[in-house]
């Protein structure tokens, strides 16, 4: 009998590189087609990550920044399918780039939102709902709450 060893993983890290690359590209698709540098960041981010290389871009800075702020959320899962997601939305953000600098933004958004949106339509929703637990776990976060909430009682009533 083989016996497999339980590996685990930070869901906050992996929720961080997602909501960074949503972030990101959608930043992207504001500024236009000039700033095709965040899309070739992202892919690279994507491509460091998937090759599961400790200096990858996302990984960095949820080191740096996010931990300060989010507790881990380390449970069993398996690192492959993620990095496979990771790989894959690097190769058709890296697609996407070559498309925004010969001056083809139509292909380079269908590709960008066939990867990375229509994989996990449910990711947008979830993403949120991290980030609001985030805002109230930290008294800034909290008072920020409070405040939304206050002018929306005031507005409502």
């Amino acid at each position: 009998m083989t016996s497999t060893a339980i590996r685990k993983l930070d869901q906050n890290g992996l929720k961080t590189a997602q909501g960074l690359t949503i972030v990101l590209l959608l930043l992207t698709f504001i500024l236009g087609t000039n700033a095709w540098p965040l899309v070739a960041f992202v892919a690279i981010a994507q491509l460091l990550g998937g090759l599961g290389l400790p200096f990858a871009p996302y990984k960095l800075i949820y080191q740096a920044v996010f931990r300060r702020f989010v507790k881990p959320n380390i449970i069993a899962d398996n690192p492959e399918p993620h990095q496979f997601s990771m790989l894959l939305g690097a190769f058709f953000n890296s697609l996407a780039t070559v498309a925004l600098l010969l001056n083809r933004p139509l292909l380079a958004w269908i590709l960008v939102l066939d990867c990375d949106c229509a994989g996990e339509p449910e990711f947008l929703a979830e993403f949120l709902r991290w980030l609001l637990d985030v805002l109230s776990v930290k008294p800034i976060g909290r008072a920020f709450l409070h405040s939304r909430t206050a002018q929306g009682a005031v507005n409502h009533a």
